[in-house]
């Protein structure tokens, strides 16, 4: 069984394991990762932070609020690789410097938002050359779109109010609408003894006393 840890606190969360090349964090309940505790780790080249619970990565203790956190990458020299996946991270936006040798940022399973604050992280993975891997969460419209497929121009911003309508246009949209009961009920004839008809509530089955 996996050790379970909703929190790495600092620099020394990895102290003293300098010589250590794999590191697997993944199905820990991790609600937060504290980037700079890969300094620690020079050799590590493909972590994996996938299936947690996450909606925060980044420097300091995270047990702050933010509205839009931002994505600051482990700085690690040796880092190519990053699993992030399944965890519940919608905003992301890169720090720098980042780790110079990372080819790919694994962000599938998260509820990305494809919009204005995906830009930054859109633009850095063109620039650096860094495979963005991951679909878009919302909005509705870009649902299930790859990450690397939406256009630069098509990453806006509502304004606060259209934003939540939109939200919550798209919760309220999967509520199916009840049945309405038909209009013209089949009555029971008088001196009638009536029962409805198995699988079909507009028959009735009579036994009648004439």
């Amino acid at each position: 069984m996996w050790p379970q840890f909703p929190t790495l606190h600092g620099h020394e969360a990895f102290a003293g394991l300098f010589t250590l090349t794999h590191l697997s964090l993944a199905n820990n309940e991790l609600q937060f990762f504290p980037t700079e505790t890969m300094t620690r780790l020079p050799v590590v080249t493909c972590p994996d932070l996938s299936s947690n619970l996450m909606i925060f990565l980044g420097r300091g203790d995270g047990l702050h609020e933010q509205t839009h956190p931002p994505f600051h990458g482990p700085h690690s020299p040796s880092l190519t690789h990053l699993d992030l996946s399944h965890n519940q991270l919608r905003y992301l936006q890169p720090s720098t410097p980042a780790s110079p040798k990372l080819t790919l940022l694994n962000l599938a399973g998260n509820p990305i938002y494809c919009n204005c604050y995906l830009l930054p992280l859109r633009e850095y993975g063109i620039r650096k050359k860094v495979k963005l891997m991951g679909a878009c969460g919302r909005p509705a419209h870009f649902s299930g779109e790859n990450l690397e497929a939406i256009h630069f121009r098509d990453l806006r911003c509502q304004s606060q109010e259209a934003m939540l309508k939109a939200e919550f246009e798209e919760q309220t949209r999967g509520i199916p609408t009840p049945t309405p009961e038909p209009t013209d009920k089949v009555k029971c004839p008088a001196n009638c003894a009536c029962k409805v008809r198995d699988g079909d509530a507009g028959s009735l089955i009579w036994s009648c006393h004439l």
